[in-house]
């Protein structure tokens, strides 16, 4: 009976070894098969564009609207800096630009009467004229007329057929006519005179003009300078140019805000991925568009999904801020690492930037 219990004893062992070595054989069959078919990488991290919001104009902050973590949209007003000394400023120059527009009205409304009053001036000169002009033909006539009357009638007193009055009544006429001529002929170079006048006031329309065209351009100059200190107030208000997150906030109220000075960092947490840095021996089974599993350390027990939307054009070592130069001929070959561009599938808030993650990329 203990023979029989030993012998069934070992089969029992046997049996239970060949069992695990079985289970074993196929879970390591898996394992590499799984590590053929994929590629693990660790140290990967989430990666957004960091957007740093600074004023371009300094100045005191007097006013903080927002706090770190805080989500924000495109336009909302951030933080606002002192702009009382340009307010003043724009004040100045809005008064002295209504001066200004009150000036070209005085001008608009004289040359407005100018243009009226030269306008029937010349008019009625002209009308006078072409009555002086008719008169003066009329008074030519009445000479034509007087001299022939004359001529005739001292024709007849040679033969004694009129009176001695009569022939003087018709030298009077003759010479009445011929003074009406020269009065007539005055008053044409009067009238004439006259339009020369009311033609020469019409030139002081174009002065007027001109002192137009000046304050036109004084309100140009001024407008110009207006929008420019409004553009002034406008850039010391702070305000987002995305919809994101306050990542960072560098500033307090009372504080000197330089031009140029980062004053906070906003990102977008629609627009996160991973940035892994994959080996170049292994970098020959990387694809565009290959599927990728994501488990990030934050959110244990959780997988999310993606895939490699780039691959890197240059090792990382090409960027670093201090290279190593080998001048001396000593070489250790280190093997580099190309950073790869990992696309969320179904990315959310619970993903922050710098977080680690682990990438398993399926490369079958």
């Amino acid at each position: 009976m203990r023979a029989v219990s030993w012998r069934g004893m070992i089969s029992f062992k046997i049996l239970l070894a060949l069992f695990l070595i079985t289970v074993t054989a196929g879970w390591v069959g898996q394992w590499l098969h799984h590590r053929s078919n994929h590629l693990n990488i660790i140290d990967a991290r989430i990666k957004t564009d960091m957007v740093a919001i600074a004023p371009r104009l300094p100045g005191w902050t007097t006013r903080l609207s927002i706090r770190e973590g805080d989500h924000v949209v495109r336009g909302q007003i951030l933080a606002e800096i002192d702009a009382s000394a340009t307010e003043a400023d724009l004040a100045v120059l809005a008064a002295e630009r209504a001066g200004v527009e009150k000036e070209r009205a005085e001008a608009v409304a004289e040359l407005e009467l100018q243009v009226a009053i030269g306008d029937s001036r010349v008019e009625i000169a002209r009308l006078q004229l072409d009555r002086s002009d008719v008169g003066l033909d009329q008074r030519k006539l009445d000479v034509t007329k007087s001299a022939e009357d004359l001529e005739r009638l001292e024709r007849l007193r040679d033969k004694e057929a009129i009176s001695a009055q009569q022939l003087s009544e018709a030298r009077y006429l003759y010479r009445s006519a011929g003074v009406r001529l020269r009065i007539a002929q005055s008053e044409l170079a009067e009238h004439q005179a006259a339009i020369a006048h009311a033609e020469a006031e019409l030139l002081a329309q174009g002065v007027l003009e001109r002192r137009l065209e000046l304050i036109d351009s004084r309100l140009r100059e001024l407008d110009a300078r207006l929008s420019k200190l409004q553009l002034d107030v406008e850039d010391r208000i702070i305000r987002s140019p995305i919809d994101g997150v306050v990542a960072r906030s560098f500033v307090e109220v009372g504080e000197y805000a330089q031009t140029g000075q980062s004053m906070f960092l906003i990102y977008d947490p629609a627009n996160v991925w991973v940035e892994a840095n994959v080996k170049e021996t292994a970098l020959a089974k990387v694809r565009k568009n290959q599927t990728v599993a994501i488990a990030v350390d934050a959110v244990p027990g959780h997988e999310f999904s993606g895939f490699v939307k780039s691959i890197g054009a240059a090792a990382t070592s090409e960027f670093s801020l201090l290279p190593s130069p080998n001048p001396s001929g000593n070489f250790t070959k280190t093997t580099q690492r190309l950073p790869l561009r990992i696309e969320f599938e179904n990315a959310d808030d619970r993903l922050l930037p710098g977080m680690m993650v682990e990438a398993e990329i399926s490369v079958d």
